[in-house]
């Protein structure tokens, strides 16, 4: 009786667990390098794109992480945050370890039925670990290969710690540079970028239209906020939001605001390790009652509302969220030259092809005083590049044109010279004989031969 109960009970959790590795099923995960809670660019990218798949029919699931945790975190919408650890012992050097950490958690998950995509380098790794036969499709956002090192002195790592743990980045952004069947970006400066970085990966290149969504002010909450910040009409407010971190490198604009009129206030919006430092230099160089630190927000939006234009000084930016968002909300941006590899801009190439706002050569303050006054003092000015913005957005509204290069970049691209002497076997890859989870109505056939990625 006893083992008849026990069967019984075995039995029934099995049931249960197949019952809801089947309600995960879907015909195209979307994953992100955070949680699925957080805000920010990632984040945002990846439900834009999960948002865009849904509504042409396919059945989605948005991915997010969560270190250190145990159990998959279903939201009530559908959307899953994935855990994964690494052994204490290891992490000095964990993002050699971390792709290989999830792809343990993601196998409690049923694989896609069409394909995988991501924003995140690491994703992909997991992803075709994972699942070997499944298309996993790279939608870029930038190489912390190139990024992390603005953020050391002389761009050097501080500690060998931090040079181990930026080899492993490196190493598994060049990884999934080769794992990834298609690898979409936004501008053809990130695609040069990327071709430099791994020779090779030009082919598997898409340029889609960066997926710009318009939208109107809100001129009640832009009157709320400005009121807040103690300005009127007559002030011009420029916005720069972001970590704040020696990348980002906010102290040029607030060196930047001493050298323009009383008449320019400057919002900067974010964490990170530069706040207390920007705010101190705002208040020695005589413009703390113009530069307002508000640390993080719920929400950056109504303070595009509020602003005027907004402003970027990073080092390191392919395609920034905060300049998507301002020029979908009809807001002109300042940008700085891409000049690899002092800075890297996509948004050099968006404004030049477009005049929806300026570009400025990132060496001193006064370069960027310069733009920021020209914009200021030149109401005609400012009105043409609002035009611009708006027109921007509305000619790069949308996902439609990704959701039909979706389509096609799901067919296998046949191997290309020397590939086919890379190609991966089953025990090189990684991967697992099918679990027995993996019926056969999750099974993804391809038209053609699985040769090197």
């Amino acid at each position: 009786m006893r083992f008849a109960l026990t069967t019984r009970s075995r039995n029934s959790f099995r049931r249960a667990a197949h019952a809801a590795h089947d309600d995960l099923s879907c015909d195209v995960y979307v994953a992100a390098h955070a949680s699925v809670r957080a805000w920010g660019g990632g984040i945002a990218l990846a439900r834009d794109v999960e948002r865009a798949l849904s509504a042409s029919g396919r059945r989605t699931r948005l991915l997010g992480l969560v270190p250190d945790a145990h159990a998959l975190d279903a939201t009530r919408g559908g959307e899953v945050d994935v855990p994964f650890r690494v052994p204490g012992m290891l992490w000095r050097a964990r993002n050699w370890f971390v792709p290989r950490a999830i792809a343990q958690s993601l196998r409690r998950l049923p694989p896609p039925r069409e394909a995988f995509i991501t924003v995140s380098p690491t994703w992909v790794v997991a992803a075709r670990l994972t699942w070997p036969d499944v298309p996993v499709i790279f939608i870029f956002a930038c190489l912390l290969t190139n990024s992390l090192p603005f953020n050391w002195s002389r761009r050097r790592p501080p500690t060998p710690s931090a040079w181990l743990d930026w080899r492993g980045v490196r190493a598994t952004e060049h990884r999934a540079l080769l794992l990834a069947d298609r690898v979409f970006v936004p501008t053809r400066q990130a695609a040069d970028e990327l071709a430099a970085f791994a020779p090779g990966v030009e082919r598997r290149l898409t340029l889609y239209g960066g997926g710009f969504t318009p939208r109107a002010i809100d001129v009640q909450r832009r009157s709320a906020h400005r009121a807040a910040l103690g300005v009127d009409d007559h002030h011009v407010v420029y916005l720069a939001a972001g970590v704040l971190d020696c990348n980002k490198g906010f102290e040029l604009a607030v060196r930047a605001l001493a050298s323009t009129p009383p008449h320019v206030h400057l919002v900067l919006v974010g964490e990170g390790p530069t706040r207390e430092a920007d705010a101190a230099l705002a208040a020695r160089v005589g413009v703390g009652a113009r530069c307002h630190v508000l640390g993080p927000q719920a929400s950056v939006e109504p303070w595009l509302d509020a602003a005027d234009v907004v402003v970027s000084t990073s080092h390191y930016d392919t395609f920034p969220n905060i300049l998507k968002e301002a020029v979908a909300a009809g807001r002109p941006i300042i940008v700085p030259r891409h000049d690899p590899p002092r800075v890297y801009c996509g948004f050099d190439e968006v404004v030049r092809d477009t005049g929806c706002g300026l570009v400025y050569p990132r060496r001193e303050s006064a370069d960027l005083a310069e733009a920021m006054q020209r914009v200021a003092c030149d109401r005609a000015l400012r009105t043409t590049l609002v035009e611009r913005a708006i027109q921007t957005a509305r000619e790069r509204a949308g996902w439609s044109s990704f959701v039909s290069l979706f389509a096609a970049a799901t067919v296998r691209l046949p191997p290309g010279p020397g590939e086919a002497t890379t190609a991966r076997t089953p025990a090189e890859a990684g991967t697992r004989a099918p679990a027995p989870q993996d019926s056969k109505a999750h099974r993804v056939a391809w038209s053609g031969t699985r040769g090197a990625p």
